[in-house]
């Protein structure tokens, strides 16, 4: 009997001291709560499709509600989830970003799961044998199931757009299987989603992290090969559209896992070591990719104008380094310079890129112009006069960075080098550069 009584008091007490938990919390009424949010205005929240990921979505959001009481205006839990991309982070996009990774997009990417990568979010480093082949294996209403399924997309790159530094580790195993499996597919509107995806991850990554899991060597053997989708093997808008985010994942790639000042504890011992280690991973981009992608694509002026204002930016990059590409580079400037055809509005922005990348090739490769000024002037002087005559914003544009090329080159070569008597001599042969060469 007495043992009886004194389970009864112990319940008794247990039940008091939840009840005052609640009371604590501030939820006793917690019954008679209505979601903040219903699934149309979490649809339109996060610009998302509707689909099975709502109704757990919204529990997602009753829970915050539980956690946060005093939020009594459901107009804050919207603004929450709305400004996400541009906040530091809450707690109610990191729940939802969470959520969706784990119940929502893993599963639609389990089948086609990359396999050099562990389930922890590392390289794996043993050799393994290929997948075996099947026909299911090759069927992608099976192993894809992402692609019939949009709405998973639509997460995978809102929760990609609200990662910061703090929140990426956490998920680290969770967001980058489906990012390498999207740039693994075979269909480059996949291919292209993933690099976006990839490049916005990279950003919000610290460098350790990328080191530490060894993911960085894992990337760049997914990108690389993309830089070969060209024409005619690949349509060129297919081409085109592909190219523009993988050039940036590759930059950023370069960046974040060579930073200019090493974390405590990196591999990258001091600047100078990491900035040799980027210089490399730079080199790379500007053979395998804007040498081998000019080589064969040369006859598209499209695709040229792109290699060549990308060609600007990895110039930047490489610094003095530049040199090294002089003898490769130039004669590519130089040969789009010197074309006769003017007629196109692409075939002048075309050469307008031409003539910024030579600028940029000037500006960074400064200490071997005097050299190479002949190649220089050679290719602004025949574009000059290849567009004598001609009219129009492109034209003015495409003269204005002409002149800018120019001075550029002068203030690189210095007083000591002949440069004005060069000039002299090419006004006395042909008046209309006096425009272009005249101080």
């Amino acid at each position: 009997m007495v043992s009886q009584l004194t389970r009864t008091s112990v319940i008794k007490r247990r039940y008091h001291a939840f009840l005052a938990q609640l009371h604590d919390y501030g939820i006793m009424d917690a019954y008679n709560l209505k979601p903040f949010l219903d699934g149309k205005a979490l649809t339109k929240a996060l610009n998302t499709p509707p689909g099975p990921w709502m109704k757990e979505a919204l529990d997602v959001v009753m829970a915050w509600q539980l956690r946060n009481p005093d939020v009594k205006d459901p107009e804050q839990a919207i603004a929450a989830v709305e400004n996400s991309k541009v906040a530091t982070g809450g707690e109610l996009p990191s729940s939802l970003a969470k959520h969706f990774l784990k119940l929502t997009v893993r599963p639609l990417f389990a089948k086609a799961r990359p396999t050099n990568v562990t389930a922890t979010g590392r390289r794996v480093v043993s050799e393994q044998l290929p997948q075996k082949i099947t026909v299911e294996s090759m069927n992608d209403e099976i192993t894809k199931p992402w692609k019939k399924d949009a709405y998973a997309l639509n997460l995978l790159e809102w929760v990609v757009g609200i990662l910061n530094e703090r929140m990426v580790e956490d998920v680290w195993h969770l967001v980058v299987p489906p990012l390498l499996t999207l740039i693994d597919d075979w269909e480059t509107n996949y291919k292209r989603l993933g690099a976006q995806l990839l490049t916005r991850l990279l950003v919000a990554t610290p460098p350790l992290l990328l080191e530490r899991t060894g993911l960085a060597e894992v990337f760049a053997e997914a990108l690389l090969p993309c830089l070969s989708y060209l024409p005619t093997l690949t349509p060129e808008p297919d081409s085109l559209d592909l190219q523009h985010s993988i050039y940036p994942a590759l930059t950023t790639l370069a960046r974040v896992r060579c930073p200019d000042l090493p974390a405590a504890g990196s591999k990258l011992l001091n600047a100078e070591d990491s900035r040799r280690a980027r210089i490399k991973h730079l080199d790379i981009i500007v053979r395998k990719g804007l040498i081998y992608s000019y080589a064969h694509c040369n006859q598209y002026p499209r695709i040229v104008t792109f290699l060549f204002t990308q060609l600007a930016v990895l110039l930047a990059e490489l610094g003095i380094d530049s040199v090294k590409h002089l003898q490769v580079l130039l004669p590519m400037l130089t040969e789009t310079l010197s074309s006769r055809t003017l007629a196109e509005a692409q075939q002048l922005q075309t050469l307008t890129a031409a003539v910024k990348a030579m600028q940029a090739l000037i500006l960074n490769a400064w200490p071997r112009m005097g050299e190479y000024k002949g190649e220089v002037t050679k290719g602004l002087t025949l574009c000059w006069l290849n567009g004598d005559g001609k009219v129009g914003e492109e034209v003015e544009r495409l003269r204005e960075e002409s002149r800018v090329a120019v001075r550029i080159l002068r203030v690189a070569l210095g007083t000591e080098d002949g440069f004005e008597e060069s000039c002299n001599l090419l006004i006395a042969a042909d008046g209309r550069l006096s425009e272009l060469l005249v101080v």
